[in-house]
């Protein structure tokens, strides 16, 4: 249990105070960007793999709202921490295994 109050400390307030959130959302900047560019490089028409590496990232707004939420609104969602920790790691996690499943599939 220990572990994972440190994981959640470290996702909300890690990295000098902003929060380890801001990592998943570079992990999903990362992906799109590559998937984007990689995707209009070739001429693919992929709504997919589209569908599949931008739109998890959505999952990413919850916490960036938390986060900078006034203190009173962080209070009242106290109790909602583990939802906006899941949904942010899927939101960063998902869009970089889909990005990956892309570039296996069309690697050629």
């Amino acid at each position: 249990m220990v572990g994972t109050s440190q994981f959640f400390a470290w996702y909300f307030e890690g990295l000098g105070g902003i929060g380890g959130w801001v990592l998943f959302v570079v992990f999903y900047i990362a992906a799109a960007v590559w998937y984007l560019y990689d995707s209009q490089r070739r001429e693919l028409k992929t709504p997919g793999w589209r569908f599949a590496v931008l739109l998890p990232g959505l999952l990413l707004l919850p916490t960036i709202l938390y986060r900078f939420a006034a203190t009173e609104t962080q209070n009242a969602l106290l109790r909602k921490r583990s939802v906006l920790l899941h949904l942010g790691l899927l939101g960063g996690i998902v869009p970089l295994l889909a990005a990956l499943g892309y570039w296996i599939t069309y690697r050629g």
